[in-house]
């Protein structure tokens, strides 16, 4: 089996950088094989979450993604001013299109992860 793939970027935490989010997450996912829509709802999760983060950012958000085979991880980073807070919509979007995600304040940083699986066979 391949290497897990794995992208990193950094970004202002002003909220017109999340377009990059977006595209990014697109990609990562597209590289995981994940069809139309699992890519937009991969997308909409972690905009949801990239969104949240930079709310309450006091620094630049760092994403990671990893792709191995079907598989996409996303883990988001950055400093931040105070807890962050996972309102009842924007739980229930994440939950719903995700396969696992946690959110948590610790030492002045916010930090997610969410994962999802493709229910589309892997491309070889």
């Amino acid at each position: 089996m391949a290497e897990p793939e794995r992208i990193e970027m950094t970004f202002p935490p002003d909220p017109s950088f999340l377009r990059l989010a977006r595209l990014a997450t697109a990609d990562a996912a597209s590289r995981a094989g994940f069809d139309f829509e699992e890519i937009d709802d991969t997308r909409i999760a972690i905009s949801e979450l990239t969104a949240l983060a930079s709310s309450v950012a006091a620094g630049p958000i760092t994403l990671v993604f990893t792709v191995h085979g079907g598989d996409l991880v996303v883990e988001g980073c950055c400093p931040a001013t105070g807890p962050i807070v996972l309102g009842e919509l924007s739980a229930t979007i994440v939950d719903v299109l995700t396969d696992d995600y946690a959110l948590s304040t610790e030492d002045g940083l916010v930090r997610f992860r969410a994962s999802k699986r493709s229910k589309s066979p892997p491309r070889p």
